[in-house]
């Protein structure tokens, strides 16, 4: 009788350990199951982000095995958003900027031959103007007009920051900036237009600085018997 007693016991502790090894291996079974199903949802919502549709989240508990990865993916996707907003107004302020540009740079002549009635006068003076007070902080801005034989010349000075050795030479040539740490302002057109007027006017234009201190531009035409047909 106690050797069947103690088969018995045995069998019941064996039984036991049985039981519990089937039901974790289910639980197990039904964890991973349940985490394929979750990382499945991740891939396809994936997919779609990857498709263009960038307001998707992935949707977690805060006790799921896989919430802090969709957390942060959650969170990247977001910054990727940002970027991709920031990108589009790039791109678009781009895009203005260039056709403004593209305008005057493919028909620059156009441009000019418009202003060839005394208008162009106005368009040179307000160019320099405009350049000046965009660009060298002055406090103080002298135009003068002097009559030199059978010459007329026009000054515009300023006390501003005034312009560099190395930027000096370049600042008639198109699209040109000097100052780089303002870009933006500012086609780069001013002053080259300027300069394409007054040369089909017949004039001439130069400029010198000390900088730090003044710039004056100097134009001077020839008076109207003087002028070419």
């Amino acid at each position: 009788m106690d050797g069947v007693y103690i088969s018995f016991g045995l069998f019941i502790v064996l039984f036991i350990i049985t039981a519990a090894a089937v039901i974790t291996a289910l639980l197990l079974f039904r964890k991973m199951r349940i985490i394929k199903l979750k990382l499945n949802y991740i891939l396809v919502t994936l997919d779609d982000i990857a498709q263009g549709n960038s307001n998707q989240k992935i949707l977690a508990k805060p006790n799921d095995m896989t919430s802090e990865i969709c957390y942060k993916i959650n969170e990247i996707v977001h910054d990727f958003r940002g970027q991709v907003t920031d990108l589009k107004k790039a791109e678009k302020a781009n895009k203005q900027l260039m056709t403004s540009l593209s305008h005057d740079v493919r028909t620059p002549l156009t441009t000019l031959i418009g202003y060839l009635d005394i208008g162009a006068y106005s368009r040179i003076i307000n160019n320099l103007i405009q350049n000046v007070v965009s660009h060298s902080r002055t406090t103080h801005i002298k135009i003068s007009i002097f009559l030199l034989n059978k010459y007329i010349r026009i000054t515009v000075a300023d006390n501003g920051d005034g312009i560099s050795k190395q930027d000096l030479p370049h600042i008639f040539e198109r699209l040109y900036k000097c100052d780089k740490a303002r870009s933006e302002k500012g086609s780069g057109l001013g002053l080259f237009i300027v300069q394409q007027l007054v040369i089909k006017m017949g004039g001439m234009i130069t400029v010198e600085s000390e900088p730090g201190k003044q710039t004056e531009f100097v134009v001077q035409f020839p008076l109207a018997d003087e002028s070419p047909c």
